[in-house]
């Protein structure tokens, strides 16, 4: 193991926390929690005017803001981080909603609920041993209002009395403001929370109860506020799977985990928000349920296996939609679902721990430059995650081919819009030697040019990137992608209530922050390859 780089997985871990505690700041009204965000002489650009401001100031007008709303919860999705030294850059996406009252408002609404998808463009240095962000651009990138009705949980507080504060300080140390890992053992333990944070979905949304069972101890409980469940999780499988029959397709998602790791337990906060299609009327309309919460779970490793010994989900929103839907017709819900013979397929050895997160690594920062690339329309970068020879399958678009004419095609597709939204969530990754392979939730928010009658169609997709993954020469490349759309829906918003939309603006900040040191790709011969 090379000191340097295990310090650069520390490195990144420590400023991913970071910013989970910028969103858990936000959704506590936590003025301090913030501020260890930033250096205190740390700025922040945020407005059309674009003037510098200092931090303290943004974060009155951040609590300001947000103390007059009933409810808020923001998501961080994987970063894109580059280190150089004590100094650093990262770019990050937030999904966040925030729900307003309004006159009449009652327990249940209605409500104007605002939906957004916000880009951090941060300068991070390391002062006194200590990351912090010097300098922050913030960008609206996709946002809208619409009426909405539904329960907010009762037991989340916007304060220091909400349960995270006790529960990530439940074994010792610091809790919110424990942002670095001690060692690689540390880091490996987050790692196999992580991947069984993905199995807990994947048993979920493929109606598999025997995969459900593996992310917990035989007697682990679990409560829900949402719905006054308290139980052990063992007895509920069939219920916790298989009961959610009544819609036609649903993705559960979670974004990237706070985990606190102390000898063999740990404890950990996700935030999650899962989707439940509906079946299609003949029309193709649809009903969806949409929930926001968190999962604070509590872990222990026993002969060797990372599970959880008890759960606690607060409730956070829930509301319903009527839309025009699709229903991915490759997905399925059960084992005949194409996942399951990609993960199969990788005949599983021994690794040491610095191979697979030194892997891992490498794999989730092309899957985001991927998503970076395809929002700026950047064909090299594009294709400098893959290798040559690359396979690209789109059964929906009849794709199955060179990844170089499919990623062409999909960059032309993307120029006849206003703009994109390209992220990607839960990820389960499986290294074995120099081969892997991946499946990974994505969200994606297409966005039409504007037309004149007053409303813009906003496309919504979800799905699935399965992939296959080889390391040669020290670069991690794809030699294989599947998109699988699980669901799609239509989002008719009115022009008043569309507040943001992607640009690609010319003088793009992130190409100033992406340069020199922190390139997110090196042409080599001629050809963009997969950076080391």
């Amino acid at each position: 193991m090379t000191s340097s780089t295990i310090d650069v997985l520390l490195d990144e871990r420590e400023i991913a926390e970071q910013l989970l505690n910028y969103c858990r700041g936000v959704d506590r009204l936590d003025r301090v929690l913030l501020a260890s965000v930033w250096h205190a002489d740390g700025t922040v650009v945020h407005g059309a005017d674009g003037r510098v401001r200092p931090v303290s100031e943004i974060i009155e007008a951040l609590i300001a803001q947000h103390e007059i709303l009933i409810f808020h919860h923001h998501n961080l999705t994987d970063p894109l981080i580059r280190i150089a030294g004590d100094r650093a850059v990262s770019e990050a996406y937030v999904i966040a909603v925030r729900r307003k009252g309004i006159e009449g408002s009652g327990t249940e609404g209605p409500w104007r609920d605002e939906h957004l998808r916000i880009r951090f463009l941060d300068r991070w240095s390391r002062r006194n041993g200590r990351w912090a962000i010097d300098h922050r651009i913030i960008i609206p990138t996709l946002a809208w209002e619409q009426p909405s009705s539904g329960v907010t949980g009762g037991l989340s507080r916007r304060d220091r009395t909400d349960p995270v504060y006790d529960h990530l300080a439940s074994l010792g140390g610091e809790g919110v403001f424990a942002t670095r890992a001690k060692d690689v053992s540390e880091l490996r333990a987050e790692r196999d929370i992580r991947r069984q944070l993905a199995t807990y979905s994947r048993g979920l949304d493929r109606f598999d109860p025997d995969i459900w069972k593996t992310f917990w101890h035989t007697d682990a409980t679990l409560r829900y506020e949402a719905v006054a469940l308290d139980a052990v999780a063992h007895d509920i499988p069939l219920t916790m799977t298989l009961g959610h029959y009544p819609w036609a397709a649903h993705q559960h998602q979670s974004t990237r985990a706070a985990i606190r790791v102390c000898g063999d337990r740990a404890v950990s906060e996700t935030m999650n928000f899962s989707m439940l299609q509906g079946y299609l009327d003949p029309s193709g309309n649809s009903v969806q349920d949409h929930y926001r919460g968190r999962y604070l779970d509590c872990w222990e490793r026993r002969e060797g296996r990372w599970a959880i010994s008890r759960r606690f989900t607060p409730r956070g929103a829930v509301w319903q939609q009527a839309v025009k839907a699709q229903v991915g017709p490759f997905m399925r819900r059960d084992r005949s679902d194409p996942s399951y013979a990609l993960l199969a397929s990788l005949e599983k050895g021994e690794a040491d721990d610095l191979a697979i997160l030194t892997g891992e690594q490498a794999i989730r920062d092309r899957m985001r430059s991927v998503c970076h690339a395809l929002d700026r329309l950047d064909a090299n970068l594009l294709q400098s995650v893959w290798w040559p020879g690359g396979r690209l399958v789109d059964r929906i678009r009849a794709l199955d081919g060179p990844a170089s004419e499919g990623n062409r095609l999909l960059l032309d597709e993307l120029a006849g819009l206003a703009g994109s939204v390209h992220l990607t969530t839960l990820t389960a990754i499986d290294i074995a030697g120099d081969r892997a392979v991946s499946e990974t939730y994505f969200e994606n928010s297409l966005v039409p040019r504007l037309g004149s009658d007053g409303t813009t169609a906003v496309r919504h997709v979800r799905g699935r990137y399965l992939d296959r993954w080889s390391c040669r020469e020290g670069r991690w490349g794809l030699e294989e992608r599947e998109i699988l759309m699980d669901f799609a829906w239509q989002q008719e918003i009115a022009d008043g209530d569309l507040r943001h939309l992607p640009r690609r603006e010319p003088a793009n900040p992130s190409g100033d922050l992406f340069s020199g040191p922190f390139a997110l790709a090196s042409p080599v011969g001629g050809r963009a390859t997969p950076a080391p």
